[in-house]
Parts: structure tokens; C-alpha cells; sequence
């Protein structure tokens, strides 16, 4: 198993990888079920996220009616056909299945391992299209934007490109915090390298690569880097699809 649970409420906020071994984490085989939640739907939320680990020589196919998914390959190699186009696909390929659309992954001679953001549609805004539908991207970090306290990310998928209930974003966050802020939108992160702490709720819990957690939306936080130089890379996926970068401030108390 990738991750266990360390912080149970409510709603489930964060898991965190079973081994502090970070960045390895990717490396490590499952023993059970090919996908994984990692993060469950919470009764308030449209969000969910799920490990699919892949050993070698397996097939499995994903996609489902009422939902939106990205695929995120995180470790190996692994073919997937979807809407009759084929490819090979390494780490950091993503791949959007809309609503009711299914894909085959394959592995070949090697285990591979992916997350796949989902989206529940019925409990989604729509956002209008704001460009041509992509299947496929890749998560790099060219031409980032700017976001909240020097933070900046890309878009891999959302309106831009065929995702209209949902975006995903790649981002960096310096050394350092942001202000408590908050954002209209709800959303899961997912950290692939650096270490840092989640303020929320009075609470502040620390990340490391593996680490997922939840933010609904208009909650106060802060995601915060501990390092004192190494820059920390995450996954964010949010709904309503949107910008990343719009972020809000609380009233100042009098």
C-alpha cells in the first residue's frame, strides 16, 4: 500500500505514505487491489483520489459514467488506448477521460505506477470551453504562471483544453508560507517532492512526498514550505475548473 491514513475527521483531509522513505514511495509495490483510494469522496465534496499500481504484464481498464478523470503516470512505463488513439506513455504523461469514456492501460515487462483525479460531473459546475478538447498532456513546468506569495504553476488540463468540470495543476511553492487565505473552489493536492506543513483548523500537519490531502472550499489555510532551500512540487486538482491563482484573504478582525 502506498499511503495510510494519519488524520481521520469529518471528512477525511489527509493521507500521508507509509513510508518516510520520500522520494522512493513511487517504488514501492501493492500488494492488493490494483487501484487504490487514496483519498475517498467526501460527503460534501465532488473530489476523490485513487492510486492505480500496475505490476507487470497487466491490463486494466478505467473510466466510468457520471465521471471525469485525469490520469497521472507517476512511475514506469505503460500503453493506453482510449477513443481509438493508442500511446506510449512514461512518467509525467496524463491523460483526461471525460464522463462515460473508458481506457486500457497495459504494462509491458515493468510495474507501473499512476493517480487518477476524479470528479464527480452531477456535483460539478460546468465551466463554458475556452479552447479545443486534448486527451493527452504532460506534467512539466513550462511557462508557469504566478500565484499567491511567489508561488507559480501550469495547467494540464481544464477549460483550456477539454476539462470543463474540473482543473489540473502542476505548482511550486518556494521556501516559506502564504497568508491564511482561502479559495471559492474546493480542491486535492497531491505532493511529489519537497516537505512542508498544512495549517488548517488550528492544526498544522506535515507533508512529504505521498502526502494527499483535501481543502474544501472557503476554508482558511496555509500550505507551507519547511525546506530551507528545495522548492516543493505538487498535483492540485480543483472544482469548479478555474484558475489556480484565485485566492481570497479574510476580513481583517477589528
Amino acid at each position: 500500500m502506498l499511503y495510510d491514513a494519519c488524520m481521520e475527521t469529518d471528512e477525511k483531509l489527509i493521507n500521508q505514505p507509509s513510508s518516510a522513505k520520500a522520494p522512493n514511495v513511487w517504488a514501492e509495490e501493492s500488494a492488493g487491489e490494483p487501484i487504490e483510494e487514496l483519498l475517498p469522496r467526501a460527503s460534501s465534496s465532488a473530489l476523490s483520489l485513487k492510486a492505480v499500481n500496475l505490476p507487470a504484464n497487466t491490463s486494466l481498464t478505467i473510466g466510468a459514467e457520471g465521471q471525469d478523470s485525469v490520469l497521472v503516470l507517476l512511475e514506469g512505463v505503460m500503453d493506453i488506448r482510449v477513443a481509438g488513439q493508442e500511446r506510449s506513455q512514461s512518467a509525467g504523461d496524463a491523460t483526461l477521460l471525460t464522463d462515460g469514456t473508458e481506457a486500457v492501460l497495459r504494462t509491458g515487462p515493468a510495474a507501473a505506477t499512476a493517480v487518477q483525479f476524479v470528479v464527480e460531473v452531477g456535483l460539478a459546475d460546468s465551466h463554458a470551453p475556452l479552447g479545443a478538447g486534448e486527451i493527452f498532456s504532460s506534467v512539466d513546468l513550462t511557462d508557469p504562471q504566478s500565484a499567491t506569495s511567489n508561488r507559480s504553476y501550469r495547467i494540464i488540463f481544464g477549460p483550456e483544453n477539454g476539462s470543463s468540470h474540473a482543473t489540473l495543476f502542476v505548482g511550486l511553492v518556494p521556501v516559506g508560507a502564504a497568508p491564511w487565505h482561502f479559495h471559492q473552489y474546493e480542491e486535492i493536492a497531491l505532493i511529489l517532492k519537497g516537505q512542508g506543513l498544512f495549517h488548517h483548523d488550528g492544526t498544522a500537519t506535515p507533508l512529504l512526498a505521498g502526502s494527499a490531502f483535501h481543502i474544501p472550499a472557503r476554508d482558511l489555510h496555509i500550505n507551507e514550505n519547511t525546506s530551507s532551500s528545495e522548492e516543493v512540487l505538487l498535483l492540485g486538482f480543483l472544482t469548479p475548473a478555474g484558475s489556480p491563482s484565485a485566492a481570497y484573504l479574510p476580513k481583517p478582525v477589528d
